[in-house]
């Protein structure tokens, strides 16, 4: 599974290194373990559009009107 950031980057447990797409063994997780200024680390990864927001919406609802029919 592939996260975009390492939660703990950057704390006296885990110190900033230039590495990137790790593979932590116990959770099975890919991640960027660099912590420095010039990466997004710490970042949350990409959100979904508005768009697709509303179009799943839309869906929704109607397949609940369909089945209310």
């Amino acid at each position: 599974m592939w996260v975009f950031s390492n939660l703990r980057c950057g704390t006296p447990e885990e110190p900033c290194q230039e590495a990137f797409n790790q593979t932590n063994r116990k959770l099975g997780l890919t991640y960027n373990t660099s912590c420095c200024n010039k990466d997004n680390c710490n970042s949350a990864g990409p959100r979904p559009t508005p768009a697709l927001g509303l179009v799943f919406l839309t869906s929704l609802a109607g397949l609940g009107l369909w089945l209310l029919h």
